[in-house]
């Protein structure tokens, strides 16, 4: 089982400005490839924090708009929070389509915080990569009186039991990092998050939808989709290459050269203790 809590810390000890520019050699496929959130677990929510038409969200490392455009789309105004310079700029030129989204490129650590202008926080796979005491706090300084802290997740795509274990030996010379999980365990990590965000002592009835989530690749889109994957991008470049060249060869004698991937999306909505 993967120690969800021990990745968290890993990401956060980072030093900010290596955060920062994490995914800079990947973003392009980051856009590309990076799993979408279903309509309805947007919609399920915009429902339970009961937002309005009119809400002002403000979202927290929106990175090259994976959840932003699907808000954006309903109508919603966002202020969009975006560390690096290379996301920040995919979302400039997709700000071009939405006037009522502004995206800063800051790091949420760095931003000014705004109190009580926001009906809604929003972060889509983000938040982790804030320092956690940080990361509560500013978020509920940010939201009006009764406002909600909104967290979209989509957990680590893996292809089916049999097909990781046909694929396993490309692995072997590799650190532990890559334990199945399965949909038991990411239950289990969503459960965490959510005790997580109670228990920073700023949130308060809480509430959890989980949607489980496929999708078809090519071999070449599945290994850009695990080249944005912190996992990977933590190997050396060395590593990383062998490892594809094998998956590649794997896939494409043994698998037909498709890979269908699945996780658990969820979102998990919270109150701001007034």
């Amino acid at each position: 089982m993967k120690d969800w809590q021990a990745e968290k810390q890993w990401y956060t000890k980072n030093k900010l400005a290596k955060r920062q520019i994490w995914y800079a050699d990947v973003a392009a496929d980051y856009e590309r490839v990076r799993q979408r959130y279903p309509d309805s677990l947007i919609d399920g929510a915009i429902a339970a924090a009961g937002l309005s038409p009119q809400a002002h969200l403000l979202e927290i490392g929106c990175g090259p708009g994976i959840a932003t455009c699907a808000w954006a789309d309903r109508g919603y105004q966002l202020t969009c929070i975006e560390p690096n310079s290379r996301f920040y700029a995919i979302m400039q030129s997709k700000c071009a389509l939405y006037p009522q989204v502004q995206v800063e490129n800051v790091a949420f650590e760095q931003w000014t915080v705004q109190p009580g202008q926001f009906d809604a926080v929003l972060a889509a796979n983000s938040l982790h990569w804030v320092e956690q005491d940080v990361a509560y706090l500013k978020a509920a300084q940010a939201l009006r009186p009764g406002g909600h802290l909104v967290e979209l997740f989509h957990l680590t795509p893996e292809p089916n039991p049999w097909v990781f274990e046909l694929l396993r030996p490309a692995y072997a010379a590799l650190p532990p990092w890559f334990a199945y999980e399965g949909e038991t365990i990411q239950r289990i990590n969503i459960e965490g998050l959510g005790q997580e965000l109670l228990d920073s002592g700023y949130f308060q009835d809480l509430v959890v939808e989980i949607t489980p989530w496929s999708q078809l690749y090519n071999t070449t889109d599945y290994l850009a989709l695990l080249g944005t994957l912190s996992t990977y991008i933590r190997l050396t470049a060395l590593e990383r290459d062998r490892l594809f060249k094998q998956l590649q060869f794997l896939i494409d004698t043994e698998l037909g050269g498709e890979v269908e991937v699945f996780n658990l999306c969820a979102f998990q909505v919270g109150t701001r203790i007034d």
